[in-house]
């Protein structure tokens, strides 16, 4: 049984090594199921099992090669800090390689495409994000902080996963935009 264990996770890896390989020279687009299992020499069906669904193994990928962001931060932050927080990493990512390019790029089509798909890390949680948001902004009802949210975290990884950013630009614009009275 033990053994069978390590097989499986050895498979998950070698099928996350591969489609992030694959994804970095074709994209996502271009990358199909049926050419991650060929190429890591699997079954026709292994994402399929390990993972579910492309859409699947993509967030097991983020979730693998992201795993120290940090979480979502608690109460008791004022937003420029809990814009940081989430800004932070994701342009010092970016600005690491093609690689972590290809992450955060990942990252925004799941956010932005609303992909069904389940983190166990509240690090890529929206909902506890813009909760830390409507604590420091009380005067904002919280449906409207949580649509603020949204569009900032949008903004974040469209932006910085394209282009070179101005980090502390960037901060300013979103604390502006998740600050300005209703």
């Amino acid at each position: 049984m033990i053994e069978n264990l390590g097989k499986g996770a050895s498979t998950r890896a070698r099928l996350l090594d591969v489609a992030e390989r694959l994804f970095l020279a074709h994209g996502y687009d271009a990358v199909s199921v049926r050419t991650i299992n060929a190429e890591a020499g699997m079954n026709p069906a292994a994402v399929n099992y390990h993972f579910g669904t492309k859409e699947d193994l993509v967030a097991a990928l983020l979730e693998d090669r992201l795993g120290p962001l940090p979480g979502a931060p608690g109460e008791g932050l004022e937003v420029e800090a809990i814009v940081a927080l989430a800004v932070d990493p994701l342009v010092t990512l970016a600005a690491t390689d093609e690689r972590g390019r290809l992450h955060v790029r990942l990252l925004s089509r799941t956010i932005r495409e609303g992909w069904p798909v389940h983190f166990a890390s509240d690090a890529f949680s929206l909902d506890r994000w813009a909760d830390a948001v409507a604590a420091a902004v009380p005067e904002l009802p919280r449906p409207v902080v949580g649509d603020r949210w949204r569009l900032a975290v949008g903004m974040i990884l469209d932006v910085v996963g394209r282009v070179d950013v101005d980090r502390d630009v960037l901060v300013r614009f979103l604390v502006g935009g998740l600050t300005v009275p209703q």
